[in-house]
Parts: structure tokens; C-alpha cells; sequence
């Protein structure tokens, strides 16, 4: 720090206000001159390190080539194997350093570093064989040792001038970073606008749903409606006298369900002849008694099935102790005398067939149709609305997203200009 400085302080660095999109000019305005500065110092030293590379090959040819003046032949051939080890891994490593051909300051950065970093592995690895060599070869190594020592020389040389221009090295970052900030506007813009088209369909589903709600509406005041509701009403009153039809009949056979089981064993058995025509319909009230409606639509052959079933307790063929038998000999008494069987199965059959007659007026009436196609514009509309209204949010979402990642390129844009040292720069989006 100079006089002035220790005096009054450091100056302040320049603060710079910048948009974001001023950046690319600035920084070319300020970095343009240091470019072919950089670019012209690597070209020097690439050279040199170039000339020090053929320098060490011929060093190493001429180190192959001299005689070795030794009456031990023990150390002699020590020295020999030490001098062939050493000259196969320096060669080899003049052919992994050679520089590259182009002039990118990136490549030639990742270069120098794995070259320098090579070249004292190398070297620190065949210290032994280099060792052993210049035993009797000493001033063919020195000077080997010299040249070596002048190319990690160069490549130190190099390394600190990349480091004086490091400014060029952020500006890659800085570009990648304005490129994103670019894409991320590009890709806000794609959202706003699909935005604005979603609210566009929005308003005109939310129109549409209205007006199918109201035709729904304005339908179900119609009279026609009304009727069809009569007949739905009817239909509901219908089947629950017909599900207490079949609870009837599930109950009855529930009472003699014992007597039932065993007189189908006495018949399989041949014990107790039963006529044939009574045959299935024992088997259906065993397995599926609701099917008996059909069969034996007024109840008559049932009436018969159980007059047999107590002519086959009174015999026997059906055995059951004495307090059970009684009873369901009283059950199926009552049943007769009651018919009630004919009267269950001739509810049953009128219930369907009113049931039948209900829904094919329900059917005939267009109402029912017109009903159906109107509810399911309503509910139609109402999923676009729905749907539209989730695809906003997700939109919104996205573009929240999208901006929270252009501000924090932005940020990494600014920390990079500061970084480089080009003022005290304050950007705005």
C-alpha cells in the first residue's frame, strides 16, 4: 500500500449498477484487451516447453548411446538396467506431454495442470533408476537433469500466468450462467402464455358449465321430468316389495330347512319315492329357492312338495325327535292352510310384472334419455372447469419455480463479476 493509501485508506472500488442483459458488453469491454494478451504469453510458453521437449528426447538418445566404463560387472549391469528403466519412462512420458494444438485457454489450463502434475510423478517415481545411472553417466544426466528441471520450470511458468488471468477462466462460468438465465426467461414466456390461454378456457368453461347447469335446472321444473320422477319413485316402492317378497320366501324355507335336507337325502337314497315333477323343485329350494317364482309361478307344485315332505315325517322316511317333528309338522301346517306359498309367489310375479311395465315406460320416455344427456354435459363442464383450474395452479407453479432459478443465476452472475474484480457490480433481473 503506497503513502496515500496508508494515509487515507484503500480506495473503494467502483460500484456499477447493471442489468442483466448489459452484462455480455461489459464484460467484453473490460476483458477484450486481456484475451490475446493471455493467448500470445501461452503461445511463448508452449513453444518453450515444445523446444525443452525435444530438447530432453535428444538428451535421451545421446544418454542411450554412451558406453559404460566399469569393471564390475555386477554395478555394470545394475547401472545398464537403471539407464534402460530410466530412458522408457521419461520417453514415455515426452509422448503424454506434448502440448496441445489448440489455443482454448480451458484445454490449455486442464494441460498444464495434468502435465506438471505427470512430470514430478514421473520423475519422483524413476529417482532410483536416475540415481543409479549417473553412478558413471553424470554429466549425461546432469544435464538431463537441467533440461527436466527447466521444462517444470516452464510448466510453473504457465501455471502462474493462467492464475494472472484467471478473469478469462470465470468468464466460461459467467457465460453458462447467462445462458441459463436466457433459458429460464424463454421458458417463463412459454408459461405465460399457455397461462393466458388456460384462463381463456377457463372463463369460457366456467360460461359453459353455467349454462348447462341451468338448463338442468329449468329441466327438472319441467313436467315431463316430474313424470319420469313418478315413475323412479314407483320403480324404488316396487323393488322394496319385492326384496320383502324374497326375504318372505328365505324365511319360509329357513323354517323348514332341516326337514327339507333330509328328505332330499331320503329320496337320493331311494328311501322315500318322490313324484318326478317334485324332483326339481326340491333341488331349487335347496340351492336357489328364488328361481322357484319362475318354475312354479302360482305355487301349486310347492303346495305339493310339502305335502309330501309331512306324508314322509308321518312314515318316517324323514326322521326327526319327537318335540322337532311336532313342529314342523305344525310349520308346515300352517303353511298350507295359510297358502302361503300361492300367495308369496303370486305377489311376487305381480311385482315383476309391474316392474317390467315401469321400466319400459321409463325407457319409452325420451325424458330419460334427454335427462341423461344433460347431466352429463353438466358434469363435463364441470370437469373442464375443474381440470382448467388445476392446470393454472400447476402453471403458476412452474413459473414460481422458473423465477426462483433465474434469481439465483442472476445471484451466481453477480458473485462471478465480483469475483473478476471489475468493480463493485449490482445487477438487476
Amino acid at each position: 500500500m503506497g503513502l496515500f493509501g496508508k494515509l487515507f485508506g484503500p480506495a473503494k472500488p467502483q460500484e456499477i449498477d447493471l442489468l442483466i442483459e448489459e452484462v455480455p458488453d461489459f464484460v467484453e469491454k473490460n476483458l477484450s484487451k486481456k484475451r490475446p494478451e493471455l493467448e500470445t504469453a501461452i503461445a511463448s510458453i508452449l513453444s518453450e516447453i515444445k523446444h525443452l521437449l525435444k530438447e530432453v528426447s535428444i538428451l535421451l538418445k545421446e544418454l542411450e548411446a554412451q558406453p559404460l566404463d566399469c569393471e564390475n560387472i555386477k554395478l555394470k549391469k545394475i547401472v545398464k538396467t537403471s539407464r534402460g528403466q530410466a530412458i522408457s519412462r521419461i520417453s514415455s512420458l515426452i509422448e503424454r506431454i506434448q502440448p496441445p494444438a489448440t489455443s482454448d485457454i480451458v484445454e490449455v489450463k486442464k494441460y498444464c495442470e495434468e502435465a506438471k502434475g505427470l512430470l514430478h510423478s514421473e520423475i519422483t517415481h524413476s529417482g532410483k533408476s536416475i540415481a543409479y545411472t549417473g553412478i558413471y553417466l553424470k554429466e549425461a544426466m546432469k544435464n538431463l537433469g537441467k533440461s527436466l528441471s527447466e521444462l517444470s520450470k516452464a510448466f510453473s511458468s504457465l501455471e502462474k500466468k493462467l492464475e494472472e488471468f484467471s478473469q478469462l477462466f470465470l468468464e466460461q462460468d459467467l457465460k453458462q450462467q447467462l445462458k441459463l438465465v436466457d433459458e429460464k426467461k424463454a421458458a417463463v414466456l412459454l408459461l405465460e402464455k399457455e397461462i393466458e390461454t388456460a384462463e381463456k378456457v377457463l372463463e369460457g368453461a366456467k360460461v359453459n358449465s353455467k349454462k348447462l347447469l341451468s338448463s338442468l335446472a329449468g329441466f327438472k321444473e319441467s313436467p315431463e321430468f316430474k313424470k319420469l320422477g313418478s315413475l323412479q319413485e314407483e320403480k324404488a316402492l316396487l323393488l322394496r316389495e319385492k326384496q320383502e317378497a324374497k326375504t318372505e320366501i328365505v324365511s319360509l324355507i329357513s323354517s323348514i330347512d332341516r326337514p327339507l335336507k333330509r328328505l332330499s337325502r331320503s329320496v337320493s337314497s331311494g328311501r322315500y319315492v318322490l313324484p318326478r315333477a317334485l324332483v326339481p323343485i326340491l333341488n331349487q329350494l335347496e340351492q336357489n329357492p328364488l328361481q322357484l317364482f319362475k318354475l312354479d309361478p302360482e305355487g301349486e307344485l310347492v303346495k305339493k312338495l310339502l305335502l309330501e315332505l309331512r306324508k314322509a315325517i308321518e312314515s318316517g322316511a324323514v326322521e326327526l325327535k319327537e318335540k322337532e317333528r311336532e313342529k314342523k309338522l305344525a310349520t308346515i301346517q300352517e303353511h298350507l292352510a295359510f297358502n302361503f306359498f300361492s300367495r308369496v309367489f303370486l305377489k311376487f310375479n305381480e311385482i315383476d310384472l309391474k316392474l317390467q311395465a315401469v321400466e319400459k315406460a321409463t325407457r319409452d320416455n325420451s325424458v330419460s334419455s334427454e335427462l341423461s344427456s344433460l347431466e352429463r354435459g353438466a358434469d363435463g363442464g364441470k370437469d373442464l372447469v375443474e381440470k382448467t383450474e388445476k392446470s393454472i395452479v400447476s402453471l403458476n407453479a412452474n413459473v414460481e419455480r422458473e423465477n426462483i432459478e433465474i434469481d439465483e443465476a442472476v445471484q451466481a452472475v453477480e458473485s462471478l463479476l465480483n469475483k473478476m474484480n471489475l468493480g463493485k457490480i449490482s445487477l438487476q433481473k
